[in-house]
């Protein structure tokens, strides 16, 4: 027996028609109806585009309550705060309880294979979700804004979550693989996406997978609880801004895979007091250490050809252990170098060591007055 979704031609209540019928009779009204057209009523007054085949399954405590289009959850109609996703359910669509603040409990059946973009965003009362392990995609923003989410469990089977699945997720306290004691589990994915974590306040300590070889950008922009961080040696690149306003996190390790650290990667992370750059980098991007106050040493290897402008711009850096071509590069006033470490004592230093214009590095020229003769300036030490 297979049901399609209909509406009462006579009182406009929402039914599930047995298309293997010709009539029935309205439970609502008690008026009979022709299959065919409370069919095609439905169909034109919700704007449903349906071939004649797709199968419509209603239930749960009201027919009205699950709205399911060929296996699909197009949209949650009920009130009720705890909620049961029927078993005939393949897919959770986009939005499909975007908003319900009221929301509290859900439960996903096994059989579920994909969790839609926006599925659950803005559902603020949630705060626990276990998801099957038949689920293999969770969509862009699917849990976004669940303020009050404290743990969710992520099978291995999802290999694929979408940009800014736990934004602004601000109740998840941990991060990591399954089996870790964490309070969100996930595995098997290869990269983390952008947004992913973006605002989780509350988020402590995060590890990342072996699996993975990306940091999406933003991934963990705003973790202000954050304080430390484990990046596998899978991982060859840092997005742009991925921990990006990061201000409790202490320390970090990057593995010798990393190959590109993104523009403004741990861009104010006051916290960090010394960082080793390995010797498998070749980029560093704009910004990617700015604005860092507690960063007091570097270590940069001759792996490394290109440091974006303002990289460590960082005003209590002194120290800073430098490959040969990037000294090279410094004394031959590369513009790009120097302003990656503009404003730092180490670039004063580095400039008076080479008896160089500590403001663009230019060469003093002249007897008894030396003039830089890059900028005019007088030497002033």
């Amino acid at each position: 027996m297979a049901f399609l979704q209909g509406k009462c031609p006579n009182c406009g209540g929402f039914l599930a028609v047995d298309n293997t019928k010709d009539a029935a009779v309205c439970p609502f009204c008690d008026t009979p109806f022709i299959s065919e057209k409370a069919i095609h009523y439905y169909n034109i007054t919700n704007n449903v585009n349906v071939g004649a085949g797709a199968v419509v399954n209603v239930m749960g405590g009201s027919q009205n309550d699950f709205d399911i289009v060929a296996g699909e959850l197009k949209q949650y109609n009920g009130s009720s705060m705890d909620v049961v996703i029927p078993d005939t359910v393949k897919t959770i669509g986009d939005k499909a309880f975007s908003g319900l603040s009221n929301l509290t409990s859900i439960v996903i059946p096994d059989g579920v294979t994909r969790i839609g973009n926006n599925a659950l965003s803005g559902c603020t009362g949630l705060t626990s979700v276990t998801i099957p392990g038949s689920v293999k995609s969770i969509g862009s923003s699917a849990f976004q804004g669940c303020s009050g989410l404290t743990s969710i469990k992520i099978p291995d089977s999802v290999t694929e979550i979408g940009s800014s699945a736990f934004n602004d997720c601000a109740g998840l306290k941990t991060a990591g693989p399954i089996g870790g004691g964490y309070n969100i589990e996930f595995d098997r994915t290869t990269n983390i996406p952008a947004r992913v974590f973006f605002g989780c306040t509350d988020l402590t300590s995060i590890t990342i997978p072996g699996s993975v070889k990306s940091i999406g950008e933003k991934a963990f922009w705003g973790c202000t609880g954050l304080t430390s961080v484990t990046i596998p040696d899978s991982v060859t690149e840092i997005g742009n801004d991925a921990f990006n306003y990061c201000p409790g996190l202490t320390s970090v390790t990057i593995p010798d895979s990393v190959t590109e650290i993104g523009n403004d990667a741990f861009n104010g992370c006051i916290g960090l007091t010394s960082v080793t750059i390995p010797d498998g980098v070749k980029s560093i991007g704009e910004r990617a250490f700015w604005g860092c106050t507690g960063l007091t040493s570097v270590t940069i290897p001759d792996s490394v050809t290109s440091i974006g402008i303002h990289a460590f711009s960082c005003k209590y850096l002194k120290t800073v252990t430098l490959g040969q071509v990037m000294v090279d590069k410094l004394l031959r006033r590369d513009s790009n170098i120097i302003l990656a470490f503009s404003d730092t004592p180490f670039l004063t230093e580095f400039m008076k060591q080479h008896n160089r214009c500590t403001r663009c590095g230019g060469e003093f020229k002249g007897v008894f007055t030396k003039k830089c003769a890059g900028c005019g300036r007088e030497k002033d030490y």
